[in-house]
């Protein structure tokens, strides 16, 4: 017996001295975070196999760039497939689509959509990591995993992770650009300093904006610098050096290939600009109490436990003892910018909540009786753990979205203090467009139609945008589908003979029994569509060039589609009295 534990303790001495395994020592707080983010990864998948969400506003820009992205590369590589990236949506940076692309090439594009969400997911994950790490070089090891655990249940940036917005993406890059920065010690270190540039150039391909939430940081290293006169040694200098001219390289093309269009987009957003001249009031002035206080509303939105205790962590950040100056100075320029920002979007502030996280960190730091801190961490577990379960799944006590103290403040745009965060389930109702493009998608096949043109007779956006999202982001190869909007129709003789020639064209049209617009549609676009509608539907010749194919039931408003089919060519004669019959058409509506 005594030989057998001899030979134990013997075996462990010499596994515990193992060079590997003593890099590899056991760390409760990342064990802990690794059972997280298996937890918050299956929930993700889980959510985006559950949501039938469409893309919306800029989501459909990344998608757009990701889908497309996939196809040059598999279909249209050559030396000139990065400037034809770098074109299809040019003010917009590549990074983030990019980072979707290789699930697509892995999956294909059938569920295009649920790879962006996935693709956050795992950038999530980074986050919740990067800020353990980053954490643990202010405060101790307790605080730094209760950083990154309040950051991985905020409501508010949960949210966006189910939305293919590209703040995620920058929220990562932005972490282990600061973490990498720190860890460079003054640029002391090569290592580190090479991975603060590569990281850094990284992300400046996921969003310009990158460069102001680490501002903050870079100033206070740089300060340190010269305060401590560290740039009298070679190494620091060159390292330094290494670190941008590594981050430039990274990023100058993609910048300066689109240098026209990022300039006229800032151009457009400045005070005085375009968008300026639309806005009015205190929204005009970055001083006003509207714009100071605008992104306020979105730090409420953690809930009334994480908001106070962000408040308490940025109140003690300020103590001259501190360490998280970095830190601090980082929301603060970040926020400050922000609110100097013609564009405001609540959303644009998300790269700041890591450093609300952090900074909420020195709270438990700096309670040194067991029993509060005992009962605060207990307090902030579960708050955060019901405001996942409410924001994400709609279920328990926190499921009630944004519900709010009954208390008026007097801050501007911070009005109220939430209780409870965001709540938006998974989306459950079904993508009519997906029946209507494989039915067409098929026919057109056995019919040796090789790029069949679509026309759909109306714009009813329950409808329309599904239809389009899976048509762009869920094929491989998307059909040509035309409708009228943004058709203006000043001269009918004219524009109305060329409109008619276009729809003749058609290999395909849809038409949809209900409601055929909403109020979305432009009225002088409806006057055209009406004017097109009343046409093929009331003009029989017609019917000898078109013959009906399906009809496909739509659940969105329990209408039906119906699918027509060109059968033969028009012929010229016939063709010059469609024409006339539909200017006279397109007048009379008119009126």
């Amino acid at each position: 017996m005594k030989i057998k534990k001899s030979i134990h303790r013997n075996i462990l001495l010499i596994w515990k001295k193992t060079p590997i395994i003593k890099k590899l020592r056991f760390d409760k707080y990342l064990f802990l975070l690794t059972i997280l983010s298996v937890v918050f990864l299956v929930s993700v998948v889980r959510y985006g196999l559950r949501t039938f969400k469409i893309p919306e506003w800029d989501e459909q820009h990344y998608m757009r760039m990701a889908t497309e992205f996939y196809r040059l590369i598999k279909y249209n590589l050559s030396p000139n497939t990065l400037h034809e990236m770098l074109q299809v949506v040019p003010f917009r940076q590549i990074g983030y689509p990019l980072l979707i692309v290789p699930f697509l090439f892995a999956f294909g594009l059938s569920n295009s959509y649920f790879w962006g969400i996935f693709t956050n997911g795992l950038l999530y994950i980074v986050s919740i990591f990067g800020i353990y790490f980053l954490a643990r070089n202010f405060v101790s090891k307790l605080a730094s995993f209760m950083a990154a655990f309040i950051f991985a249940f905020y409501g508010w940036t949960l949210l966006h992770v189910h939305l293919t917005y590209s703040e995620t993406a920058t929220s990562a890059f932005c972490i282990l650009i600061i973490l990498f920065l720190i860890k460079s010690n003054y640029f002391q270190s090569r290592k580190y300093s090479i991975l603060f540039g590569l990281s850094l150039g990284l992300g400046l391909l996921i969003k310009w904006i990158v460069i102001v939430y680490v501002f903050g940081p870079l100033l206070y290293v740089l300060y340190q610098i010269l305060k401590r006169r560290l740039f009298t040694k070679k190494r620091v200098l060159l390292h330094a050096t290494l670190s941008f001219l590594i981050a430039f390289l990274v990023s100058f093309y993609p910048y300066y290939q689109n240098f026209y269009w990022i300039i006229e987009y800032f151009r457009g957003h400045r005070v005085g600009g375009p968008m300026w001249q639309i806005v009015s009031g205190e929204e005009r002035n970055p001083l006003s109490a509207y714009s100071l206080t605008f992104y306020l509303n979105s730090f409420a939105q953690l809930g009334i436990v994480q908001f106070l205790i962000f408040i308490a962590g940025f109140i003690l950040a300020f103590r001259k003892k501190s360490k998280l100056k970095p830190i601090l100075l980082a929301v603060i320029i970040s926020y400050a910018f922000s609110c100097y920002a013609l564009l405001k979007a609540e959303r644009h502030i998300i790269p700041n909540f890591p450093y609300l996280a952090i900074l909420s960190a020195s709270v438990f730091y700096a309670i040194k009786t067991i029993r509060y801190k005992t009962i605060l961490i207990a307090l902030t577990i579960i708050i955060s753990i019901l405001t996942f379960l409410g924001s994400v799944w709609g279920k328990g006590p926190m499921k009630q979205s944004l519900y709010t103290l009954p208390v008026k403040l007097p801050f501007g745009q911070l009005d109220k203090i939430y209780l409870t965060s965001i709540s938006r389930p998974p989306y459950i109702y079904k993508i009519s467009g997906r029946e209507i493009l494989d039915f067409i998608a098929k026919d057109s096949k056995s019919n040796r139609i090789a790029d069949p043109q679509i026309l759909s007779l109306f714009y009813y956006r329950p409808l329309d945008e599904p239809l389009m999202t899976y048509n762009l982001y869920n094929q491989e190869k998307p059909l040509t589908i035309n409708n009228f909007v943004g058709t203006v129709i000043n001269d009918p003789d004219k524009e109305g003979v060329i409109l008619i020639d276009n729809v003749l064209k058609s290999d395909y049209i849809l038409t949809k029994s209900g409601q055929k617009t909403d109020n979305y549609f432009a009225e002088i676009n409806y006057k055209t569509l009406k004017a097109i509608i009343i046409f093929f539907d009331n003009y029989l010749d017609i019917k000898n060039y078109y013959e009906e194919r399906a009809k496909i039931w739509i659940n969105q408003d329990s209408s039906e589609v119906t699918v027509f089919k060109k059968k033969k060519e028009v012929k010229q004669e016939e063709l010059k009295k469609m024409e006339l019959k539909f200017v006279e058409i397109l007048k009379e509506v008119g009126k």
